[in-house]
């Protein structure tokens, strides 16, 4: 089985550096709480953003459950 990428050491410093290059907070709401990376190019498409920060937004669970 393919190695599901989130759960990389990668990963977890790309997530790392979308929220500290967005104030670790929500780009929406602004909320510091129950933040969740989200890429901004799917990961299924375009493999090759997936590790890149210009293509990852923080968002609170809350606003893209109400968003969608």
């Amino acid at each position: 089985p393919k190695k599901d990428i989130r759960h990389t050491k990668e990963y977890r410093e790309w997530r790392k550096a979308v929220l500290e290059l967005h104030g670790n907070k929500c780009v929406l709401c602004g909320s510091s709480s129950l933040i969740n990376v989200h890429h901004i190019l799917p990961k299924k498409i375009y493999h090759k953003y997936i590790l890149d920060i210009a293509n990852g937004l923080p968002f609170v669970i809350i606003v893209i459950a109400v968003s969608t």
